[in-house]
């Protein structure tokens, strides 16, 4: 499989799939593996056809983690995911699988995570600093960094902070679009309460016997 067709087929939808259900941990770790082995992948077509600087697979994923911090965290996870615990001397942002988990994903006023009994869930890399990212929204902007990879253009690529503010962004969207929405719906409901109130209340129905009584007796 050539590796634009691994990028599309496997990665891509992985990725959408996530997207759909981010608090899907079977889905997030599927994801991660995958986008990592893109990278390896276009490593060996690259050596292959003589058009590699790099000998080794991982000096190539160490070029590409140079340049993208979130790459750089997604390969990290791939190791600890695979290995359990990284233990070697090289510096990694992520040693352990067990910094892949399921967590609430409420911000605060800070911007900084708080994990809040009513928010929704997805899940999260927490980095050795102890920064955290939503695996679909890394996942995202390492795929477009395999496609620049695959055909560049010039893009930059994303750090954590910036996947992280345009996540809260789109959080803020959200609650507004709710916001606006309830306030919309609560309006309505006014309103026709209002009408309801304004129209003549009906008169009692009179007995069959009533009707036939004239209005005033004289005695």
């Amino acid at each position: 499989m050539k590796p634009s067709e691994f990028l599309a087929e496997v990665v891509a939808v992985n990725s959408a799939a996530l997207s759909q259900m981010p608090d899907d941990v079977r889905l997030g770790v599927n994801a991660i593996l995958t986008a990592d082995a893109f990278f390896g992948i276009l490593f060996d077509q690259q050596q292959s056809g003589g058009k590699s600087t790099h000998t080794k697979d991982d000096q190539y994923r160490d070029s590409v983690a140079s340049r993208s911090e979130c790459y750089r965290v997604l390969r990290d996870t791939a190791f600890a995911i695979k290995h359990g615990e990284l233990k070697g001397k090289k510096v990694r942002l992520v040693r352990t699988a067990g910094q892949v988990q399921r967590r609430e994903t409420r911000w605060d006023d800070n911007g900084v995570w708080d994990e809040s009994p009513w928010s929704d869930e997805a899940v999260m890399i927490e980095t050795v600093s102890g920064d955290r990212v939503r695996v679909d929204k890394l996942v995202e902007e390492v795929l477009l960094v395999a496609e620049e990879e695959l055909s560049p253009a010039g893009r930059p690529p994303a750090t954590l902070a910036q996947i992280r503010l345009a996540e809260r962004w789109e959080r803020c969207v959200e609650t507004a679009q709710s916001t606006i929405a309830a306030a919309a719906n609560a309006s309505h409901k006014r309103i026709r309460q209002m009408r309801l109130s304004e129209l003549p209340l009906a008169e009692s129905p009179r007995s069959p016997a009533a009707e036939h009584e004239p209005a005033n007796r004289t005695r």
